[in-house]
Parts: structure tokens; sequence; C-alpha cells
């Protein structure tokens, strides 16, 4: 089941995201720059972010990890391919240029770390488990800075996206789109809840700077610059319904935890002492079957 998962998640990741992304620029008006850096996008492979919102939102984390690690190696390959096949209607394909090596460096900056987490968790374990109770308030601290730090950093982005007020809409149908979709596949396909939103996750989360490179060094000036305003705009709407879902779960627990908290002590009482009446009942129950059944075995 979990080879499963993680082979139907990349080709979910993979195929239908560049299907995605390719229709959109076809189907949506705007100039070829966009087009193109829109579909480069949805060729990259994974964003680290998916660990962490994975994490955040109750999705496997292992798998979520494997996942962008696959998605990272075949992109050596499906994005050269990807770009090929679908690049031929925006720009000259022959121009294309592949980053390999910053790709090869963000696959080292995932199996480093993972390889050393499990070399902790073997020879270190309560050094591990400590580690972990501080993961989730790391990727929670990740996540406020991109929120607040980010948006700054990215001003005059924002600025000249104003300029085309079409940019914001399409670059938010890319990664909501491919959240939908892919959890309605993984769904349909049986799924557990876990492996739903981890691969839903890691289709609608793309990697960033591999499709920028893909774009400056595509395309001349300053085209190149225009179109990587794509993939800077897909960044800022992707994670706008991952945090509306993560309020509510946090509102929710918060509110399952009050109830919890308010309780009568004679309620709770009364409650442990109705579950023993019928575990004891049911224990009767069953005993008195089995006795049933050796009388008859024995007549």
């Amino acid at each position: 089941m979990y080879v499963f998962s993680r082979f139907e998640g990349l080709s979910i990741a993979r195929r239908y995201n560049a299907l995605l992304a390719f229709a959109i620029a076809k189907l949506i008006p705007i100039r070829t720059e966009f087009g193109f850096g829109l579909l480069t996008i949805g060729c990259s492979p994974g964003g680290g972010a998916s660990n962490a919102w994975a994490l955040m939102l109750g999705g496997d984390l292992n798998l979520s990890i494997l996942m962008t690690f696959v998605s990272f190696l075949s992109s050596l390959f499906m994005m050269p391919l990807l770009l090929f096949a679908f690049g031929r209607f925006f720009i000259d394909v022959s121009q294309v240029k592949i980053p390999y090596g910053n790709i090869c460096i963000q696959l080292l900056q995932i199996a480093i770390p993972a390889l050393l987490g499990l070399g902790l968790r073997f020879w270190k374990p309560k050094a591990a488990k400590w580690f972990t109770k501080l993961t989730r308030p790391l990727f929670l601290f990740f996540i406020l800075f991109f929120l607040t730090f980010g948006i700054y950093a990215n001003l005059s982005i924002l600025k000249l996206i104003g300029s085309y007020p079409i940019v914001m809409p399409t670059g938010a149908l890319l990664p909501w789109l491919g959240f939908a979709l892919a959890a309605l596949i993984a769904f349909g396909l049986r799924q557990p809840r876990t492996v739903v939103i981890t691969i839903a996750l890691e289709t609608g989360i793309q990697n960033i700077s591999a499709a920028i490179l893909v774009l400056l060094y595509s395309m001349p000036q300053p085209a190149g610059d225009l179109g990587a305003v794509m993939p800077i705009t897909v960044s800022l709407f992707t994670p706008i319904p991952l945090y509306f879902i993560y309020m509510g779960i946090t509102i929710r627990t918060r509110c399952c935890q009050k109830s919890a908290s308010t309780e009568l002590p004679e309620v709770r009482t009364l409650k442990q002492e109705v579950n023993s009446n019928e575990t004891v009942s049911r224990s009767k129950e069953v005993c008195d079957d089995l006795l049933d059944h050796n009388d008859a075995c024995q007549v």
C-alpha cells in the first residue's frame, strides 16, 4: 500500500499537473510569457513546503518526504520531456535549459537531513523524540515567516502583478485545482485520509526556484523576467486555502479540548461507570455464549 501510494501520488503530480497548467494557459487569454511560465511551474518538481504542510494538516510526513525526493529525482528526465511536449506551443523548445545543478543540490538538501534523522533515530532515540517535538513549532514559524517577510520581500512583484490583473486568478487556479483534483482522484481510489492529504499537497505545491531558473535561461530578456512573475504569483496564492484549513483544524481542536475540560466531574464518573458496566455485561454475554457452546458440544 505504501509503495503503491507513492507511485500513484507521483503519477498524479507529474502527469495531471502539467496537463492542468497547459490547459489553463491555453484557455485563459494571457501573454505567451505568462503561459510558458505557468507551464514551467506545472512541470517543476514538488516543493519542500509540502513536507511542512503535511505535518501541520495531518498528512503522512514520511510519504511526503519520499514523494518529494522521488519527484526531484524524476524531474531530471520528466521536466525536459514535459517542456518539450508542451512548450512548443509557446516558445522554441530548443532554447529550453533545465537547471540540473540546482535540482541535484535540492536532492541533497532532502536526502542528507533524512539520512541524519534516520541515524539519529537509530543511535539516539531519546534525542530523536526531543527533535520531533520541535518539528511542529519550527514548521509553524516557517509558515508565519513566509506569510509576513515573504510578502514584504515581494512587494515590487506584487506591484507588477497589479499591472496584469488576469495573472492573479490564473496563478491561483493551478495550485487550487491541483489540490482539489488530486484529493478527488486519491479519494476515488480509496486511499486513507493521510495519503489523500499528502498526495493533494504534493500535487499543488511546486518548486519555484527550478521554474524561475528555466524561465530566466530559456527566454530572452525582458521576456524571461516577465515569465518569472507567474511562478512567484503561484507561490503567493498556493498556501491561501491551506491557511484557512489549518485555522479550521486548530479551532476545532481547541473547541473539542475546551468542551472536554469543562465537563462536570460527575458526568465523567457516570460515563466511566456506564462504560465499565457495558464492558462487564458484554464479557458476561461472551462467557454465556461459550458455556452454551461447550454444553452443546458435550451433548
